[in-house]
């Protein structure tokens, strides 16, 4: 598969240090700005005849479709009390794009937590989750942002963004698709910032191109001219809670079955790294 070099999308430096390998895939990280990216990575092409099927290769073919989860729905009911507190006067008749909308669980909890009053529908590539989401009666289908002309109020990518090869791009064109004062509501991992030896592996490359945190994530907001509404970071999922006694043996039983060969993944150094931004374009 052919690869290409790439110049980092946030500062357009191209200095930049190894940090890492996964998959025959190198991760860089830019000496300028921090963000880490995948260089070279594949070609628009290569990427492009991915997104189907969930399919993306390296030294070994990875299948990253997934599954419907239904905790999605409790945790997103907890984020969406917390980012959009009075629902009636901020969701209630907004339209509502979800882009990589997955397996629908942020669809279904918009119906949950507005009544059913949000006109929300979904945008994903993946046949199979479309599909899927279909048989539950949500209003998806893929949409190219490219041409897309029609507007809504809310715009969502949760864990998008770390899947797009210029982010800084794709973030400047959705512009045209919000109405005034329009929102995206974004989520992303928190993670540039920590060393190697820390982070939390696989880096599932190259269905996953960059890692960015906090700091780039809000400037390159502000830079395309949004205002930051509201951010806050979590407990990554994949990390067992402590007083979860059961929950960390589990953990502690995989440790020693994949043998491993230290326990971070059960005491991590940098535990909040499941990050959430509400942002609003200023007229």
């Amino acid at each position: 598969m052919k690869l290409i070099e790439v110049s980092c999308y946030n500062c357009n430096s191209d200095d930049y240090a190894y940090f890492d390998s996964e998959n025959g895939y190198n991760l860089v990280k830019c000496k300028k700005c921090g963000l880490l990216y995948v260089n070279p990575r594949p070609t628009l092409e290569s990427i492009s005849q991915a997104l189907p099927t969930g399919v993306h290769n390296g030294e070994k073919p990875i299948n990253f479709t997934g599954r419907y989860d239904e905790k999605k729905i409790n945790k997103y009911l907890r984020v969406l009390k917390e980012f959009y507190p009075d629902w009636t006067s901020e969701l209630s008749g907004k339209k509502w794009l979800d882009i990589g909308c997955g397996y629908g669980e942020l669809l279904e909890t918009l119906k949950i937590y507005s009544n059913d009053t949000v006109k929300a529908k979904g945008s994903e590539p993946n046949v199979a989750k479309a599909q899927f989401d279909r048989t539950k009666n949500l209003d998806v289908s893929f949409l190219n942002m490219e041409t897309l002309t029609d507007k809504f109020d809310v715009i969502s990518l949760l864990n998008v963004y770390s899947h797009i090869p210029d982010p800084v791009k794709y973030l400047d064109g959705l512009k045209k698709n919000l109405n005034p004062n329009g929102e995206i509501f974004l989520q992303t991992g928190h993670s540039a910032h920590i060393p190697a030896k820390h982070y939390f592996k696989p880096y599932q490359m190259p269905d996953h191109l960059s890692f960015a945190n906090r700091e780039i994530v809000e400037n390159i907001f502000r830079k395309l001219g949004f205002e930051i509404v509201h951010t806050n970071i979590y407990r990554n999922e994949f990390f067992p809670f402590k007083f979860n006694f059961y929950r960390f043996c589990k953990e502690v039983v995989k440790v020693i079955l994949r043998r491993r060969k230290n326990f971070r993944g059960l005491i991590p150094k940098y535990p909040r790294q499941d990050m959430f931004i509400r942002s609003r374009l200023l007229n």
